[in-house]
């Protein structure tokens, strides 16, 4: 079977402006709530999601098959995050997962590579520059968004 047969296409250059427009919305709220309480809310990352999926499905954008398998990367991070008692948020995957039902699991794995890469320069400029401890916790869904942001002007 090719791609086409999905209606799924494995370029982020492809990826509609308006469903990472979606996934800049979705982060907004949990983007905020991470910095400023270091605390996660799944209501309101559960109703956006709900919203913009119902939105993308409607006007073509989203395909069965990119919601059935967008989600299981975040899922795999929430898994990861019970094993290691909550080294990895378990907030972070559950936002991965809306927003790869929303672009589709490639998409995603190349978000959160970059959002990966991002933080891992930030957590050595604090280990360097500010001394911290390499235990030194922070929040991930700003690095989402700003691979959002990057994939949104500069592609892939």
């Amino acid at each position: 079977q090719s791609k086409a047969d999905f209606g799924h296409v494995h370029d982020v250059e492809r990826v509609e402006v308006e469903m990472l427009s979606a996934c800049m919305i979705l982060l907004l709220y949990p983007l905020i709530a991470d910095i400023r309480k270091s605390r996660f809310y799944i209501g309101p990352v559960l109703i956006c999601t709900l919203i913009l999926m119902e939105i993308g499905i409607v006007r073509g954008k989203i395909t069965l098959f990119s919601v059935l398998t967008g989600w299981i990367p975040g899922m795999m991070m929430v898994m990861r995050s019970r094993w290691t008692n909550g080294k990895i948020g378990e907030g972070d995957g559950i936002v991965v997962a809306a927003m790869g039902m929303l672009i589709g699991w490639y998409e995603i794995l190349l978000l959160f590579s970059q959002a990966c890469f991002l933080s891992a320069g930030y957590g050595l400029w604090l280990m360097v520059v500010r001394k911290s401890g390499k235990n030194r916790a922070f929040p991930f869904i700003p690095f989402l968004f700003m691979a959002v942001l990057f994939f949104s002007f500069f592609g892939q």
